[in-house]
């Protein structure tokens, strides 16, 4: 069976494999590929956004066909539920339990009454699935979400901790095999899952590779501070350093952790150096392999810079980096940016005698590095100089978090050591 995670790990999908003739958990070995995604990814699935005007569209029509009228008021409370709180409120526990009881009795309403789905329009056949899904988890788990109101009428409810979930679906499994080349630091990664209560681990396995040994030459430059209050002090600097290396090692990559911040260096590298062809991820406009593989074929034969965003599909997936460029630059290490949600994992695991800063958002951050690092080296005989553009970088929690062939550093303090590095 060849499946996406989702018919694995989430709770609006998984009956499609369960279902399968001769599908049996405890007779499969279980491969998943990718793992350092496996608790984000879960946590995603796990979370819901409600709308106050999408549930009371999905009450009127349910009105409409002539179904119990109290699966509408359940419906109708739970809108004025998403109305009551005001933008950037964040619920407590008690208030998210009394939403959390609200959708357990629409979730048994809907299972307990024949509806014909297909007289429901599809906008609010999106709201069902959203209403169904990750229910069960939170009621047995309270303490693993958090609700919180980004915009009026808008109730996002997001899971902080997937790693009972995880362990349960995996636990099912005869044997599993965890495929990954980013799982530093493992302790975290298996408590995360769910994994460090498991009588039997599963396998983890790091291919080896000796020909990394070497292959990165990796430098990071303390000048810059790339944190955002510092960004606009910082820019001009960046964009002098990747001219430097454009012209030195063209065509060069640049992963930046925002669209934004990649734009403001981009105008910057304009208006300096205007002799420089810069491609530029665009958003939201190359989602299948195709587009993906043209717009790097295109970059690399007919520009001098790539900007690409760290965490993206590029970042991530993509293979074809590698052996072609001899240089690239990490601007900033991409750490989640402030909000509620962060927030609030950064206390859960603080409250729990765990780093709260570092598991909510260095170890996320530094994840994001080293998979845009590992698409650069691909086979034998390949290599890259890659220059870390931030003093975070030279912080020792940070550094801690790199992959290993990427500690080994030099260090930029001073306009000659960052000419007698381009040099090296």
């Amino acid at each position: 069976w060849v499946a996406d995670y989702n018919y694995l790990f989430s709770s609006s999908s998984g009956r499609l494999l369960d279902d399968q003739p001769d599908f049996d958990p405890a007779k499969t070995f279980l491969i998943i590929d990718e793992a350092h995604n496996l608790p984000s990814r879960v946590e995603s699935n796990s979370s819901k956004e409600l709308r106050s005007l999408s549930l009371e569209a999905l009450a009127s029509e349910l009105t409409e066909i002539g179904i119990d009228n109290r699966l509408a008021l359940h419906l109708r409370n739970l809108a004025d539920e998403c109305t009551a709180f005001g933008k950037g409120d964040v619920l407590s526990l008690r208030q998210l339990d009394d939403i959390t009881d609200n959708l357990a009795n629409i979730v048994k309403l809907f299972s307990n009454q024949p509806i014909e789905y297909e007289s429901i329009s599809p906008e609010s056949m999106d709201t069902i699935w959203s209403l169904a899904s990750g229910s069960t988890a939170m009621k047995e788990r309270p303490e693993c979400f958090m609700g919180w109101i980004p915009e009026n009428g808008n109730l996002k409810i997001a899971c902080i901790d997937a790693s009972s979930e995880i362990r349960r679906s995996i636990a099912s499994f005869r044997s599993c095999l965890l495929l990954s080349a980013t799982l530093h630091p493992i302790d975290g990664f298996l408590e995360q899952t769910g994994l460090d209560q498991l009588d039997h681990r599963p396998i983890s396995l790091s291919p080896p590779a000796p020909w990394l040994d070497g292959a990165y030459d990796v430098a990071i430059d303390t000048r810059v501070d790339t944190r955002y209050k510092h960004r606009d002090k910082s820019s001009p600097e960046t964009a002098d350093t990747i001219a430097r290396l454009a012209e030195k090692f063209a065509p060069i990559a640049v992963f930046f952790p925002s669209y934004a911040y990649a734009d403001k260096v981009k105008a910057l590298l304009n208006e300096s150096y205007p002799f420089f062809r810069i491609a530029s991820q665009a958003r939201n406009q190359m989602e299948t392999v195709e587009q993906r593989a043209a717009f790097i074929d295109e970059a690399l034969r007919f520009s001098d810079v790539i900007f690409l965003t760290l965490g993206s599909s590029f970042a991530e997936g993509v293979d074809m980096l590698g052996g072609k460029i001899n240089a690239a630059v990490v601007v900033s290490p991409a750490l989640p940016e402030v909000n509620p949600v962060q927030q609030y994992k950064r206390d859960y695991y603080q409250n729990r005698n765990r780093d709260g800063f570092e598991r909510a958002y260095l170890q996320p951050g530094i994840q994001k590095v080293n998979q845009a690092l590992g698409r650069l080296v691909r086979a034998p005989g390949q290599s890259v100089k890659v220059l870390l553009q931030c003093n975070r970088f030279a912080e020792s929690k940070t550094r801690s978090l790199l992959a290993t062939q990427y500690k080994e550093c030099t260090y930029i303090f001073t306009e000659q050591d960052m000419a007698n590095w381009l040099v090296g």
